[in-house]
This record gives C-alpha cells, structure tokens and sequence, in this order.
C-alpha cells in the first residue's frame, strides 16, 4: 500500500507539475496578450490622435480653398461685370461712330451734288460770259458805226442765274 500511495503521489505530483507547467504557460500566454493589447491600445490612441490632427488638417484646409475660391469667384465675377461694362461702352462708342459714318456719309454725298451742280453752273456761267462777249465783240464793232449803249436782254440775265 505504501508503494501504492507512493505512486499515487507521484501521478499526482506529476498531474500537479503538468497542471503548473500549463498555468504557467497560461500566465505567460496571458502576459503576452496583455502585451499585445496594450501595444495595440497604445497604437490605437497614437493612430487616433494623428487621425485628429489630420481631419482638423483636412478642415483647416478645406475652409481655406473654400475662402480663396471664393475670393477668385469674387474676383472673375468682377472681371466679368467690368468687361461688360466696357463692352456696352465700345458698343455704344462703335453705334455713336456708325451713326457719324452714315451722317458724315450723308453729308459728302450732298457736298458732291452741290459740288456738281455749282461746276454745271459755273460751265453754264462761263459758257455764257463767252456768248456775251461774243456778242459784245460783235456790238463793239457795230458800235463803230452806232454809238449806242446795248440794253440786256432777259435771255442772257436768266443764264445768269
């Protein structure tokens, strides 16, 4: 019995070594995992915190493209209504001129009719100078004879004019 009792405990001390040696592996498996976890937190926090400043980046950001964009819509909006602006001025400049062309046009055309009729009058003018003198030639030599002054005829006074 003695031998019994001694093998029952050495079973049972080789049971409690076997159990010991998986508690202790447990413990050790339980640090490492707390290990683990812990690292892992610590990565989390750390990602976290750099997500945070990222986001407050990509605000701060965001709120300043919106504000430039803003300001050059601003910008071209004012371009825009400036060139239109000018534009109106040209146009009414360009239909001013226009006007003037077709008025100064207008009046060039008249000149030259006025120019032409005054050269017909000058020709007919001329043209009848020469008749008279013509005539006063002939009168000349026929005053020769006859000394009496010529009386104007109304044929010649309406060629006149």
């Amino acid at each position: 019995m003695k031998q019994d009792a001694q093998a029952k405990a050495k079973a049972q001390e080789a049971i409690n070594r076997k159990q010991q040696g998986q508690i202790d592996s447990l413990d050790t498996k339980l640090k490492d995992e707390s290990r683990e976890r812990l690292a892992a937190q610590t990565k989390a926090t750390k990602l976290n915190g750099e997500l945070k400043v990222e986001k407050k980046l990509v605000k701060t950001t965001k709120k300043e493209l919106e504000q430039k964009l803003e300001t050059q819509k601003k910008e071209s909006e004012k371009t825009i209504k400036s060139e239109q602006e000018e534009n109106k001025k040209l146009n009414a400049k360009a239909h001013s001129l226009t006007a003037s062309v077709h008025t100064l046009t207008g009046e060039r055309d008249k000149a030259r009719t006025e120019v032409r009729d005054l050269k017909a009058r000058y020709s007919k003018l001329v043209s009848g100078m020469k008749s008279v003198s013509m005539i006063a030639s002939e009168h000349d030599e026929d005053e020769s004879v006859v000394s009496t002054p010529p009386v104007p005829s109304k044929a010649s006074s309406k060629k006149d004019n």
